[in-house]
């Protein structure tokens, strides 16, 4: 990734280096095309860390022994590694987007090239990184967050050492590793309570830089045989391979499971110290040499990449397109790393000048975003009814607060109403899907003086007793949820919508998840309610919004654009047949509304605005369809 060459930041060659980097490149490279193929790879980025750390660390190290540290030329450096490269790629990918992206994400795209010119886009996709901020496989820019954690480690990391230098050997070891445990034991909480928060994050990143900073001041003991270098580098490898095999993107992470991989890096740093390893030769093969020496322009270049060629087909790739796209990146990287990259750092310039040239491309690219983003992504770009189109983005549910969060719970009386300000007699019951959906119920019942109830959160179907990863209080919210529409007496229906072909592919899940919606369809058919099923809503290949706006403005056929019948018929197997399992509940399919017998459509007949407002929410366009068929004001039914 960032780091510095292994030639100019070790005293000698470590070609071991350059295989261990060839390995995190490639992993985050497959992970990305591919992840069912390597659940594990993106700890590639956790072993760049690790890797930055140890050879940054001794650089410095050795500078400040020989009393010529110069922190205007560590920065120079830096800016001369990570400069050329980087911005050549937000460039292109600035051209890339004004082509691909509507106003929308255009915007959203400046703003998050703006904060990657300034080594602060972590925090930029950590505020993107809720469950409604859009879909991060369509984000250009997502991977400069780890270049913006490292680099805002070393802006203040090498001032650190310098201030430690001035006390007794050992005290600097005392303060880094008393820095190492606090942030490991705050990535380990956060990962839990925030996980978000543990993966953007440098105070919960910072423990895996701190442990290659460790090693390259000699916190490890000597290896000093040639058998205890080749088992230690051999564990090194056997620990990276186990988690890329074994974690995946469900585990708490980073937190102490990214201590196995980078525990293998710093194995495989530590036991090549003084000499070769046989774990060390075994990576330094010359594919792995290659690639090693492409690993920062192969990480800059292949994920913007990805992003586009998905724009551009408006759906997922598959396996072997991503893959196309990879090798293509892998040349884009050469020539990066050819023209650009080396004649730079082979090139000898004045700190001064390189800081000066460093702080021109960085005002250019920050000039670039800000006009973007206060020209609100140039919506002239596109005929009105593009931007009409592009406008169902924003088609949703206004009152989002209204979805519960991953770790907030709210009592039954604090759940939103909409309709007429009377005790509402209908609830809508669900995830996210419920949001759009009950906003549209309410529209409707206002004109007869009724109103409706939203029960919803995030990543948590309407099933006491399924236990949602990462959304700690699902079940309690769905059995209070139960009880109190039980014991409601103005209650007479309830709508129960959820994404539930989500969790069809995961067995254990998918029993939990229908045990607990058949007890409480039963539950309150038994309590004489009139009980509303929607079954499956299907899933777009893409952003529609997006996706319609920009055929509206080629003049293509918008009807062209949707997900193919048999395959949401196929997605939705098992979600549909749950639904249609009780005989005394209604079931109201959106298929029948949206899809014919060849494709499901994102569109309004008319083609004036989008069905959804992303691949998978209906808009209160969709959503006021659907609410057609429901009939809310029929006495309740009985009995199963």
């Amino acid at each position: 990734m960032g780091d510095t060459s292994p030639q100019a930041s070790a005293p000698h060659y470590r070609s071991d280096i350059q295989g261990l980097r060839a390995i995190a490149v490639l992993s985050v490279v497959i992970y990305h095309a591919d992840k069912d193929l390597l659940g594990g790879g993106f700890i590639g980025v956790d072993i760049f860390f690790v890797i930055s750390g140890f050879l940054i660390t001794g650089i410095l190290h050795r500078e400040i022994q020989e009393k010529r540290i110069s922190i205007l030329g560590f920065y120079a450096r830096r800016a001369r590694r990570l400069f050329p490269a980087l911005f050549f790629m937000l460039a292109a990918s600035t051209g890339f987007a004004w082509l691909l992206l509507g106003p929308s994400e255009l915007r959203e795209f400046a703003h998050t090239l703006t904060s990657a010119t300034f080594f602060l886009s972590n925090f930029d996709f950590f505020r993107l990184s809720g469950y409604f901020a859009g879909d991060s496989a369509l984000k250009p820019l997502l991977h400069t967050w780890s270049l913006a954690v490292e680099e805002q480690f070393y802006i203040l990391f090498p001032m650190l050492l310098l201030g430690l230098a001035r006390f007794r050997r050992g005290v600097d070891l005392a303060v880094l590793a008393a820095l190492f445990f606090a942030s490991l034991f705050l990535s380990a909480w956060l990962a839990l309570s925030n996980p978000s928060a543990a993966f953007f994050l440098l105070a919960s990143r910072a423990f895996e830089l701190l442990l290659g900073a460790l090693l390259a001041l000699g916190a490890a003991p000597a290896v000093k045989t040639q058998a205890a270098r080749d088992r230690l580098s051999a564990l090194g490898i056997a620990l990276i391979v186990l988690s890329l095999v074994l974690i995946n993107d469900k585990s708490p992470l980073p937190g102490l499971i990214a201590l196995a991989p980078c525990a293998g890096a710093g194995l495989i740093l530590h036991a090549g110290q003084n000499e070769a390893s046989r774990g060390g030769r075994w990576l330094s093969t010359a594919p792995l040499l290659f690639f090693g020496a492409l690993s920062y322009s192969l990480y800059l270049w292949h994920w913007p990449l990805l992003v586009f060629a998905r724009h551009l087909a408006q759906r997922e790739l598959s396996s072997w397109e991503a893959f196309a796209v990879a090798a293509f990146a892998v040349g884009i990287a050469y020539l990066s790393y050819r023209w650009i990259e080396r004649p730079i750092l082979n090139h000898t310039w004045r700190p001064a000048r390189t800081l000066f040239a460093a702080g021109a491309l960085m005002s250019f690219s920050a000039v670039v975003g800000l006009l973007l983003y206060l020209e609100n992504g140039f919506p002239h770009r596109f005929s009105d009814r593009a931007l009409a189109l592009f406008d169902g983005a924003q088609d949703f549910n206004p009152h989002r607060e209204c979805a519960q969060g991953d770790q907030v719970l709210l009592s039954y009386s604090r759940n939103c109403v909409f309709g007429s300000p009377v005790p509402p007699t209908t609830a809508v019951w669900g995830d996210s899907f419920a949001g759009e959906l009950a906003f549209a119920v309410g529209e409707r019942l206002r004109a007869d003086g009724q109103s409706v109830m939203e029960i919803s959160a995030t990543r948590c179907p309407p099933a006491p007793g399924f236990i949602a990863q990462q959304v700690a209080p699902c079940a309690a919210r769905n059995e209070e949820a139960l009880q109190r529409l039980i014991a409601d007496p103005n209650m007479h229906t309830v709508v129960l919508i959820a994404n539930l072909a989500a969790h069809a592919h995961r067995p254990q899940e998918r029993r939990s998840l229908e045990a607990g919606y058949i007890r409480a369809v039963s539950a309150l058919l038994a309590s004489h309610k009139r009980v509303i099923l929607v079954a499956q809503v299907p899933m777009m290949p893409s952003e529609p919004p997006l996706a319609l706006g920009r055929l509206a403005n080629a003049h293509q056929d918008l009807m062209t654009y949707g997900s193919i019948r048999r395959e949401h018929d196929r997605r939705s197997a098992w979600a549909n047949h749950l639904v249609r399992t009780f005989t005394g509940a209604t079931v109201v399919d959106p298929s029948d509304t949206l899809c014919d017998q060849s494709m499901c459509r994102a569109v309004s007949n008319d083609g004036s605005a989008s069905l959804y407002w992303d691949r998978a929410h209906l808009s209160l366009t969709g959503a006021r369809l659907i609410t057609a068929h429901l009939s809310t004001d029929q006495p309740p039914r009985h009995g199963m």
